[in-house]
């Protein structure tokens, strides 16, 4: 029996890791195609290094199918020679003849729970990083193109890309154009707003799952719609653009002990970690406006400091501050005093004035914007020759003589709660969000440990219902059978997908169920086959 064993075993073996290689080789191209279609991101050297990473991903696929066309082609030629025969008529039954295949279909079984728990997580780090580490090659591989670089509603074009080497002010990458144009478009896709500059500076920071690009330009004229103006400016800096990972971040990175801790701990989770951070953030800003308000309301003034564009304190008074919104009366109206480092200044008297955050990109200080709306402009030697402006901008304002406890560092529980107790319905829907989010990171951790191990099952079903119905259906050809085999089996990978949608969507027990019905019925067809096959 070891030399038959031995027989038997060598064959599937032999063609197990011949129809695994095609396969795996085939998926992983189609995996390559994605990038390689989008912006002409990827080399030649690139392509073959994506590849070769992604064929480690795709055994999990290419495993199964190639087990079970492997059990049936053996199995079939087995019988098809009458050596099955033969060894039946010397004593052998034909369920002896299947302990190889299944001792076989056991290993597969544990290298799959290697490779989808351990090993296959790691390579998708290594692909992501592959494809997505360095977000100039998107930005570059459209101007090299003479087009401009679109994310969003907005477009970017520069004559020239300028990198720069080392980290700077906390960004990955820095990156300086010369002669850039910055359009926003309107839901029609035509220009709404354009600024053009002589320079202008890209920040990159990169982020598990995510890449952020912070645009700053110098010397710049932008065109009003509004006012129909071309209205010129030192410094402008512009929201913060995220940029995706080209493999998207659902879990897939994560071994099975980050999954388990991920469950146990969702806060250092990407998207998690988002949304604790907006409503630590959105928190800060609320016990700032408070403190402010306190301050406004005893007739003291509130104070600012700015860097850029030139050194600046600005003092403000009025009646008060709710929700980021300046308060006046006829006895405290809205006056903002400038004070310039290097002497003079001027006065802002606004019927109307906002104060909210600025935003300079992550693991940036808090500063915070002040605009003026309907303002008086003038000189304090001068108030009679005051200038009326219908916006004015003072931005990346520091917060002078406030001391705000910066929330961050709080799990999302204490961050809920106080959330909560501030009666604010802001506050408490972004609180609910982060519960749902928090809720739904653990439902996909054990979605996904589960999905793993179902895949890995159905590497040794799938073995033993080819090399089944390859020795009962004898007189059928071996690609008819294998076609019997592979339909319940792409059943199988569908009700494993759906059942792990149902877990993400909070059916965790219905989900479950039907993940796992699809091996069962692997089982189930497996058994039948076996009790007719003992039959004849």
């Amino acid at each position: 029996m070891r030399i038959l064993d031995r027989y038997i075993l060598g064959d599937l073996v032999r063609v197990l890791l011949l129809t695994t290689g095609v396969l795996v080789t085939v998926i992983a191209f189609g995996a390559a195609i994605k990038p390689l279609a989008r912006d002409n991101l990827l080399t030649a050297q690139q392509t073959i290094k994506y590849i070769g990473l992604a064929i480690v991903p795709m055994l999990q696929f290419a495993l199964p199918f190639a087990a079970g066309f492997a059990g049936t082609l053996s199995m079939h030629r087995m019988t098809a020679d009458n050596e099955t025969l033969a060894a039946a008529v010397g004593g052998i039954s034909y369920r002896r003849l299947l302990v190889p295949v299944a001792g076989l279909g056991v290993v597969i079984t544990i290298v799959m729970v290697l490779l989808t728990q351990w090993v296959i997580p790691r390579f998708w780090s290594l692909l992501q990083a592959s494809v997505a580490e360095d977000a100039t090659r998107i930005f570059q591989a459209a101007l090299d193109r003479g087009d401009p670089f679109t994310i969003g509603d907005r477009q970017i074009h520069a004559d020239r890309v300028i990198p720069t080497t080392g980290a700077i002010g906390g960004a990955d990458t820095r990156l300086v154009l010369i002669g850039v144009v910055a359009t926003d478009l309107d839901p029609d896709g035509r220009v709404d707003k354009d600024v053009t500059a002589n320079k202008a500076v890209l920040d990159i920071y990169r982020r598990p799952g995510v890449t952020y690009l912070k645009l700053d330009m110098y010397d710049t004229v932008a065109y009003n719609p509004d006012a129909r103006l071309l209205v010129q400016a030192e410094h402008l800096d512009f929201d913060t653009i995220a940029i995706p990972s080209v493999i998207a971040d659902h879990g897939r990175h994560m071994s099975q002990g980050e999954l388990i801790e991920l469950r146990r701990n969702p806060d250092g989770f990407g998207e998690v970690l988002t949304h604790k951070q907006m409503l630590a953030e959105n928190l800060r800003d609320r016990a700032l406006w408070d403190r402010l308000d306190e301050r406004l309301a005893r007739g003291e003034a509130a104070e600012f400091a700015a860097s850029v564009p030139t050194e600046a304190r600005y003092v403000v008074r009025a009646a008060g501050l709710l929700d980021g919104r300046l308060g006046a009366t006829p006895e405290s109206p809205i006056v903002v005093e400038q004070e310039l480092a290097s002497g003079g200044g001027r006065v802002f008297r606004a019927e109307m004035a906002t104060l909210t955050r600025h935003d300079a990109g992550p693991d940036a200080t808090f500063t915070y914007d002040l605009v003026l709306e309907h303002t008086e402009v003038f000189d304090p030697e001068f108030p009679d020759t005051a200038n009326v402006r219908e916006r004015v901008a003072l931005e990346n304002l520091e917060v002078l003589h406030v001391d705000v406890e910066d929330l961050g560092a709080l799990p999302s529980e204490t961050l809920v709660e106080r959330a909560r107790d501030t009666n604010d319905p802001a506050l408490v829907t972004e609180a609910s969000h982060l519960v749902y989010r928090i809720d739904q990171v653990r439902r996909e951790a054990i979605s996904r440990l589960l999905k793993r191990y179902a895949l890995s099952v159905t590497a040794i079903l799938l073995l033993c219902l080819g090399a089944t119905l390859g020795m009962w259906l004898r007189s059928s050809q071996a690609l008819t059978i294998y076609l019997w085999a592979f339909l319940p089996s792409i059943l199988d990978l569908l009700l494993i997908t759906g059942g792990g949608q149902m877990m993400r969507a909070g059916s965790l027990g219905m989900g479950a169920l039907i993940m796992w019905g699809g091996n069962a019925i692997l089982l189930a067809i497996t058994l039948a086959a076996l009790i007719r096959l003992s039959r004849h």
